[in-house]
């Protein structure tokens, strides 16, 4: 008896083990997310164009998927949709895969923020790659076009320096050639080092770069505007090139995204970025600012905002210096509209996760409907199904969800676990070669369920 209840706990840590493993591994094939769909935004009238703001679905099914289903069936109103962060419970690769699932149904482009949640663990390297870049080249016309992947910071790898070395030599049979790295070989300020750390391998690559014909090197990281030449190589190190906020344009509109999602603080360089920004702003007819933690709580005695209040206050006086039509911001699991100093914001985080209230005012499922039509733009709010106003029964809501969310995202293990049940109890109660049977049949139907769904994809 003792022996077989080892064999039955050893069994299941091998599967435990194997299927986290597996979760760990198996690749996400999504990559560069939200340039790709901001690259895909068309409208018919740069001055007349509508899109959804929605945010903290926090791996949600049943309310977030009713969500697409409803802006699916507008998609001919609609032109896009921004999600204000929290898209998963944290930064597990599962919870991820799980969350590409979900938007894939979705008929328009849908850009991110990043929240919190979606950098624990794993989170930011998960994050880089879904919405991160190798090297590779490319040839239009006459010219050839380079591309380095120095996102660690600290060097270019030996594999790459090789490679580099070849695309060099082919740079002479093109009219022009152009590189682009994400971050700069040298720092242009003094006593600055946003740069590689590296700085024997930065020589390397510049001594690379060197035996080739090179018309540019366009680099970002550092969130300014520089020209000029490193020994003979010249460089442009462009604006806006950070990892986590980014700005776009439709039609006659300026959308700006920050990163907030440490829930501390904006950081100095993107302080700077937004500075320019709001001077920009005032050459469009709209400007829309994204971030996901609130820069204030507008409930009375509650936080849950920015920690740092003196940064809270400074992004805030940036924005002032613009002309900002809303701030849209998610975290607080709820729905709020107003003011902070005559800069309007939205607070809109309820696409699915649990509830921080009962006040039927503030707490309820929904996403925003942005109408912009020439000058003039208005907000409508979507609401969905909200369980009752009652503490104990949406305490019951909050658990239900969790579990069911655990259902979705763990049915393949408890598969696998009463899947061992039911062949230890055919092994006990119908001898060997009645499991080996029952082994075999359970088998090739799992083998045919898989090359089905591959077969669908």
């Amino acid at each position: 008896m003792r022996k077989r209840v080892i064999l039955i706990l050893l069994v299941i840590a091998v599967v435990l083990g194997v299927y986290k493993v597996l979760t760990v591994t198996i690749p996400i094939r999504e990559k560069d997310l939200n340039y790709e769909n901001f690259s895909k935004i068309k409208v018919k009238d740069p001055s007349k164009f509508s899109f959804v703001v929605l945010g903290d679905n926090k791996n949600s099914y049943s309310t977030f998927d009713h969500m697409i289903r409803d802006i699916n069936r507008h998609a001919d109103e609609i032109s896009f949709v921004m999600n204000t962060g929290d898209l998963v419970f944290d930064g597990d690769n599962l919870k991820y895969r799980l969350f590409l699932d979900q938007i894939e149904e979705l008929k328009v482009p849908h850009m991110v923020v990043p929240g919190n949640h979606d950098l624990y663990d794993e989170g930011v390297n998960l994050y880089h790659k879904i919405f991160g870049a190798f090297y590779y080249s490319f040839v239009v016309g006459k010219s050839l076009f380079i591309v380095l992947d120095d996102a660690n910071e600290v060097r270019v790898d030996p594999q790459q320096l090789y490679w580099l070395k070849k695309r060099m030599k082919e740079s002479w049979n093109y009219a022009h050639t152009f590189c682009f790295m994400h971050v700069p070989l040298f720092d242009p300020r003094p006593h600055e080092h946003h740069c590689l750390k590296d700085r024997e391998n930065a020589k390397k690559v510049l001594s690379i770069l060197k035996e080739g014909k090179i018309d540019m090197v366009f680099c970002g990281h550092i969130h300014s505007y520089f020209r000029g030449s490193w020994d003979g190589v010249p460089y442009t190190i462009t604006a806006g090139a950070g990892a986590f906020y980014y700005s776009f344009v439709v039609g006659k509109s300026l959308f700006i995204v920050l990163d907030d999602a440490n829930e501390v603080r904006v950081d100095p360089q993107q302080l700077y970025w937004l500075k320019k920004r709001m001077k920009e702003s005032w050459n469009y007819a709209h400007t829309f600012c994204f971030m996901h933690v609130p820069l204030f709580d507008p409930r009375p005695h509650e936080h849950h905002c920015l920690k740092d209040r003196e940064n809270a206050k400074k992004v805030l006086s940036i924005l002032k210096e613009g002309k900002i039509d809303m701030v849209f911001c998610g975290h607080i699991h709820s729905y709020f509209r107003g003011s902070w100093d005559g800069v309007p914001y939205t607070i809109t985080a309820g696409a699915g996760a649990e509830l921080m209230g009962v006040d039927p005012k503030h707490y309820f499922y929904h996403y925003v409907i942005v109408n912009v039509n020439g000058d003039k733009v208005t907000y409508s709010v979507k609401k969905f199904f909200t369980p009752p106003y009652d503490y104990p029964l949406r305490i019951s809501y909050d658990i239900l969800l969790y579990i069911l969310a655990f259902l979705r995202q763990q049915y393949l293990l408890i598969l696998m676990i009463l899947f061992l049940y039911v062949s230890f109890r055919l092994y006990h109660e119908k001898g060997l070669i009645a499991f080996v049977k029952a082994l075999v049949v359970k088998v090739a139907a799992d083998i045919k369920e898989t090359s089905d769904k591959m077969r669908r994809r």
